[in-house]
């Protein structure tokens, strides 16, 4: 019987429950299969989808997912007693079978750019549409929205 199945000085067993062998799941969502999640320990480290029967009751685990996976971004766990996002890590402590999803959303696109520039003649005005893309040979304007055009 692990330790902390123990209460007090005298250690007088709590209940015949910190025996039982439970087994918590680790899933994925929003990534490609196979997110490989760290722990506090090896024992409970694993590959999404994944399961680790013949945990002792009241055990504690922290887990961690990586930051990006199969060109997602971590975005935050559930079924969790306690996250961390900017760790991006789980916390939980093991009293019955249970599940945590570790969820992935997808990656920001690049900011698109408009680069304008002329061969031979320079300052050569530019009237865009809308204005904001207006301007005189050589320059560039970022972070053009989708859909965002010029007009020579």
């Amino acid at each position: 019987i692990e330790p902390s199945c123990y209460h007090n000085s005298l250690f007088s067993q709590l209940s015949k429950s910190c025996t039982y062998n439970l087994n918590p799941r680790v899933n994925s969502t929003g990534a490609a299969a196979g997110v490989a999640i760290a722990s506090s320990s090896a024992d409970y480290s694993g590959t999404t989808n994944y399961s680790k029967p013949g945990i002792l009751n009241r055990t504690c685990i922290t887990l961690t997912a990586p930051a990006a996976s199969g060109g997602r971004n971590f975005s935050d766990w559930s079924g969790c007693d306690s996250t961390n996002p900017a760790a991006r890590t789980c916390t939980l402590s093991i009293a019955s079978d249970r599940t945590v999803t570790v969820n992935y959303v997808a990656a920001p696109a690049e900011p698109r750019v408009l680069k304008v520039r002329s061969s031979g003649t320079i300052c050569v005005p530019i009237l865009g549409s809308p204005s904001r893309y207006s301007g005189r040979t050589d320059y560039y304007r970022k972070n053009i929205p989708d859909g965002g055009q010029s007009s020579p």
